[in-house]
């Protein structure tokens, strides 16, 4: 539904009450080739990374909280790796590193402050690109073509 038009320095606007512009994508993109080779390369050291470091830690601590920080960084990590839910795992992986570096949970994974950065930057780059080509994402939320056959057979009287 159009509300209206209006000029600005010459270029005209259409006014809408249409909710469509602002709903956002979650996945960005999903480029193939080199780029989409590049994510895949990312994604699997970044996940990696997490995820081993919460399978070691997860072996040593018996504390509840911490646990499940560890359980989290296992499956957030996991999920990078196989391009599952990229965004929202790349939010939690990035969040328990980030907690886990400036001590809020108490000895939870072991990283350098500076590693933990770099680390989470990473992931954070890669939910907010998209998991790339060669993903699960990409197949279960990737663009389709559709092909109409142009057989008369399957026109209606």
């Amino acid at each position: 539904m159009v509300i209206g038009t209006t000029t600005f320095q010459g270029f005209a606007a259409t006014l809408s009450t249409s909710c469509s512009g602002r709903v956002q994508r979650l996945f960005s993109a999903f480029p193939g080739g080199m780029p989409g080779s590049g994510l895949l390369f990312l994604r699997l050291v970044a996940g990696t990374t997490v995820a081993i470091l919460g399978g070691i830690h997860i072996r040593a601590t018996v504390n509840g909280t911490t646990a499940a920080a560890d359980a989290l960084a296992i499956v957030s990590g996991s999920a990078l790796v196989i391009g599952l839910l990229t965004p929202i795992a790349g939010a939690c992986a990035a969040g328990i590193v980030l907690l886990s570096a400036s001590g809020a949970l108490a000895d939870a994974l072991a990283f350098d402050r500076l590693a933990a950065l770099l680390l989470s930057a990473d992931v954070i780059a890669i939910a907010v690109i998209g998991p790339g080509a060669f993903s699960v994402d990409a197949r279960l939320f990737g663009r389709r073509e559709v092909r109409i056959p142009h057989d008369a057979r399957w026109r209606r009287p």
